[in-house]
């Protein structure tokens, strides 16, 4: 080739590769095409990219197989710029495992450290049965920085709602193990008993009846009993007291209830005592002749029997087997006509749902006396115990207990003594039997103290155990049901 031709061919050549280096190699003014897979916009190559994730779909490949999406609003990212923390600019990002999910959460966490997290699972967005919808949304709170050295989490933990199927197979958290029960006793029956807990309505003694009423239930008694002072004297809470009587009929339980219309033993120390809420507030020899032929005095006693009729009614309501007995008075000062007149007042009222229960106190204050005038009588202390008849009622009242190590006293009864007793109350017959303890009911020697004014005891272990055991003593098992009783038939 000639030489002109070689310096053309040379000098094309030169071109050629120039024109393709300028063509190929981009400028910096350059602007190529970027897809904006959300919005579908064509975007500058330099268009700032935030850390804000709005409308980010993510699949998870995870065990429970769970479709999430993620939702996030505008976060201030500190790592970035004014302008990319404000553009509001989309984005994407494709999540392929659990854990890249936490991390990817666990990524906008922390380039928002002055955001709230809500967390909310949406069954709604799945059509699969075992698929579950997430919502992870970021919001501004007021300005309250979390610096990065403190490694306390935010204020606001994430919130979560999870949907109303089981939809994830989640492992639970291992539970701590109950506390193991003892078994519950069987039930026994053949006499009504429980106590005599005169200061059921005190609200200063309602540790004191909850304990007792816990060794009652505890105590599985198909007969259960308690007697409750209602003029007055321990206050008046009539709903609470039917809440006892509701509790003490649970599981087909019958309850002997009594409750007694006034308060003899307060009668006889009125000028000692500070008590001036019980009934009634004159002596025994006025009250003697008022209660027969005073109006007033008469109606007041009726009024007092009527405010307990629908106490009365609740406990046969609750169970028609259940007992109701009512006191005139409570150790009564009474002779015998006017046992006849407050008699008579009680029947016109209650007759029709309790029954009339003389509790005479002979020998307590001049002319007290013990006529039955066709009543059976609740009486306390072992000096009366010659008394008691088929059909009769006892309590402690007065007397009460002593286990060894205890403080003994004169007219209380050992252990032993008081099961021998329980027994021999058992084949008497007797109605109901009352377990009391003075300590209980706050009083000790002398005159006592306002009701508001006392110390209540509370049952300690050694007589809850000792009181389940008397309440229970000598008492049979209640036969099996039918059922059980022809499978263990069958088995033989």
């Amino acid at each position: 080739m000639t030489a002109p031709w070689r310096l053309l061919s040379l000098f094309l050549l030169g071109l050629f590769v120039g024109f393709a280096y300028l063509y190929f190699t981009p400028g910096d003014s350059k602007e190529l095409s970027t897809a904006d897979p959300t919005s579908h916009k064509t975007l500058p190559s330099d268009a700032p990219r935030p850390r804000t994730t709005k409308g980010v779909e993510s699949t998870l490949a995870s065990e429970a197989g769970a479709d999430l999406s993620i939702e996030a609003g505008q976060a201030n990212d500190p790592r970035l710029g004014a302008d990319e923390s404000d553009s509001g600019v989309d984005d994407s990002v494709e999540v392929d495992s659990t854990n890249d999910l936490r991390d990817e959460l666990a990524t906008v966490e922390s380039s928002s450290m002055d955001s709230q997290v809500e967390v909310v699972l949406d069954s709604s967005q799945n059509s699969g049965a075992d698929k579950v919808g997430a919502t992870v949304t970021i919001t501004d709170p007021p300005s309250q920085k979390r610096p990065f050295w403190n490694s306390s989490p935010p204020t606001s933990a994430p919130r979560v709602s999870a949907p109303s199927r089981q939809d994830l197979a989640v492992t639970p958290s291992p539970s701590p193990s109950p506390t193991p029960t003892p078994a519950e006793l069987p039930f026994v029956s053949g006499q009504s008993r429980g106590y005599s807990m005169l200061y059921a309505m005190q609200p200063e003694a309602r540790a004191t009846v909850e304990g007792e009423i816990a060794i009652l239930l505890e105590s599985r008694l198909r007969q259960n009993h308690i007697g409750v002072l209602v003029d007055g004297t321990f206050g008046w809470n009539p709903s609470y007291l039917a809440n006892i009587i509701t509790r003490l009929n649970a599981e087909e339980r019958q309850l002997s209830l009594t409750l007694y219309l006034s308060n003899g033993p307060t009668q006889r120390v009125l000028d000692a005592t500070a008590i001036s809420t019980s009934f009634p507030q004159v002596g025994p020899e006025e009250y003697r002749e008022l209660i027969q032929f005073d109006p007033a005095t008469r109606e007041e006693f009726r009024d007092l029997a009527r405010r307990v009729l629908p106490i009365f009614a609740l406990n046969r309501r609750l169970n028609s087997q259940n007992e109701n007995f009512v006191v005139p008075m409570l150790e009564d000062n009474l002779d015998q006509d006017s046992y006849r007149a407050v008699q008579a007042l009680t029947r016109e009222v209650l007759g029709a749902v309790a029954l009339t229960v003389r509790n005479p106190c002979p020998g307590c204050y001049s002319g007290n006396d013990a006529s039955r005038l066709g009543d059976p009588l609740e009486l306390h202390g072992r000096e009366f115990i010659p008394l008691l008849q088929a059909g009769d009622a006892f309590s402690l009242d007065g007397s009460g207990y002593v286990l060894p190590g205890e403080v003994d006293s004169p007219r209380s009864f050992e252990a032993a003594e008081l099961q021998q007793l329980i027994q021999a109350f058992t084949q008497v017959g007797l109605q109901y039997f009352g377990l009391w303890r003075s300590d209980r009911q706050g009083v000790g020697e002398g005159v006592p103290a306002l009701p508001s004014e006392r110390f209540y005891a509370v049952p300690t272990q050694s007589q809850i155990e000792a009181e389940t055991n008397f309440l229970r003593f000598a008492l049979p098992l209640e036969d099996p049901a039918p059922e059980a009783a022809l499978q263990e038939a069958s088995e033989k």
